[in-house]
């Protein structure tokens, strides 16, 4: 318990590790350097680890290692968050790319009540360097559940306008991760805690058209919405446009065409009552 004494002026790159720390040490990250904290008297207060001392000199590599040869074993699955890198549309990688931005912490109570292992490293999927030697050595030397859940978000390395890595199975040879985006989700950790789905529960309706027999003189179309394996998409942008579809095409006499919804499995797990309301107002769609 306690706190981990950090500066984010000094250790922005560092915030993906730190939450780590966080969960693992189960003491609170204090930036001491903030002029909103300097009413607190940390002389009364257990320090956990003071970053400035611990980590002096390192970089998101030398405390994602650390973390990897001294915490691996105390985490349950890993995360990506970006801590403030440059990642916009780009047509050729640029594999060191400045600090532009913050680091989106709303996913911070999840990494912390899970214990994930949090990182980024801008090259930990390009193979040849050590970042990516390093990310290999975490995907096969845990004792994590497989396929490795990924929660967070790969924009490491943009190519073309798109991220290279963000499904997770190429990143490394063992073909062993998958994403799970959840970037810029926040209070996943209660969200969670709600009742979970039971066996049978979410069970698929019969189709009111199975009994139609297939025209081959036809052509049949189906409009999918997608990016619904993001959950942060599911949750605001999909969610926003099914209740409007609900709200125009609900009751007798619709005149509203089928509609096929994609909705990550993930759902299920770690937002149980979005997934019944969700289910619920599909159901009432048919």
């Amino acid at each position: 318990g306690g706190f981990i004494a950090y500066s984010y002026e000094d250790h922005q790159t560092l915030i993906p590790n730190i939450a780590t720390l966080a969960g693992v040490l189960d003491a609170i990250p204090l930036d001491l350097s903030a002029d909103e904290l300097s009413f607190i008297d940390t002389s009364k207060i257990n320090m956990a680890l003071d970053v400035s001392v611990a980590w002096k000199g390192y970089d998101a590599y030398d405390a994602t290692s650390y973390m990897f040869h001294n915490h691996i074993n105390e985490t349950t699955a890993m995360s990506k968050m970006n801590p403030g890198y440059d990642s916009s549309g780009k047509i050729i990688p640029d594999l060191d790319p400045p600090i532009v931005g913050r680091p989106n912490l709303n996913q911070v109570d999840w990494i912390v009540q899970q214990k994930l292992f949090s990182m980024f490293l801008t090259k930990m999927c390009v193979p040849l360097t050590k970042e990516h030697r390093l990310m290999e050595d975490i995907v096969t030397s845990n004792s994590w559940d497989k396929p490795i859940k990924v929660y967070g978000y790969d924009d490491s390395v943009e190519f073309f306008g798109g991220q290279a890595y963000e499904a997770d199975t190429n990143c490394v040879a063992e073909h062993n991760m998958g994403a799970i985006p959840s970037s810029g989700f926040n209070n996943l950790a209660w969200h969670s805690n709600r009742p979970p789905i039971e066996a049978g529960e979410l069970k698929q309706p019969p189709n009111p058209h199975s009994g139609e027999e297939y025209d081959p003189e036809k052509t049949y179309v189906t409009f999918i919405v997608g990016d619904g394996d993001n959950l942060e998409i599911l949750r605001g942008r999909n969610l926003s446009w099914l209740l409007g579809r609900q709200r125009r095409c609900s009751g007798a006499g619709s005149k509203c065409f089928p509609l096929v919804w994609s909705f990550s499995p993930q759902a299920v797990r770690v937002m149980p009552e979005f997934a019944r309301h969700a289910y619920s107002v599909a159901r009432e769609l048919r």
